[in-house]
């Protein structure tokens, strides 16, 4: 029960941050690498080679900055919960979920699945420390599995709605890049240290889900 106004709190501050900053938010519609966006784009400024190589190359660099940024987002506030407590199961999923439930409403709902999909990973990836064999194997594990299945889920319900431009190399690249932002996160947000060892019984069983980190 403490946990839980700190989790809707921390819900409640992503959505302002993410409203605010909306324009770097990925998950709230088709982004330009769906198929005929790059061509149409191209052509109200004159469809030559040029120009949709341009526009191509533009609407790249936005994407992946773009998921980088909502990565980044939506890592920051999770791994700040499980730096602070051992919270319980779907405490991250709830604090997503608030935030897709306030940009879809705004959007469109297509990826409020997503998040909520990915958030039960996450939880799920939070609350089994008897898996892994250390508290910061944990936290890294989760740094890197999660955002490759965000994307993974947000590329395959693009592609099924709308379509999907971009060849696998890119798209494959984009999640990897998140990946790798998420782990990168994960080192400034919960560095190593001291208790970086062993696994306590009580964590191994899940006894102390609810009392703070230290």
């Amino acid at each position: 029960r403490s946990v839980l106004p700190a989790v809707v709190s921390l819900g409640m501050t992503m959505m302002v941050v993410v409203l605010v900053v909306g324009y770097l938010w990925k998950l709230a519609g088709p982004d330009v690498f769906t198929i005929g966006r790059e061509e149409l784009i191209a052509a109200q400024f004159g469809q030559t080679e040029q120009s949709l190589a341009l526009v191509r190359e533009m609407a790249q660099d936005l994407a992946i900055g773009r998921t980088l940024a909502t990565t980044v987002l939506l890592m920051a506030p999770a791994l700040l919960l499980l730096r602070r407590w051992r919270p319980p199961f779907g405490s991250i999923t709830l604090v997503w979920g608030i935030v897709g439930a306030a940009i879809g409403a705004l959007s469109v709902f297509w990826y409020f699945p997503v998040l909520v999909l990915t958030g039960l990973l996450a939880d799920w990836l939070a609350g089994t420390p008897g898996i892994f064999a250390s508290r910061v194997t944990r936290i890294r594990t989760f740094s890197v599995v999660v955002p490759f299945v965000l994307w993974g889920l947000y590329f395959f319900v693009t592609h099924w709605n709308f379509g999907l431009a971009w060849p696998p190399a890119l798209w494959l690249g984009t999640m990897m890049l998140a990946s790798t932002a998420g782990l990168g996160l994960s080192l400034l947000v919960v560095p190593n240290g001291p208790s970086d060892g062993p696994l306590s019984t009580a964590d191994r069983d899940g006894r102390g889900a609810h009392r703070p980190a230290g």
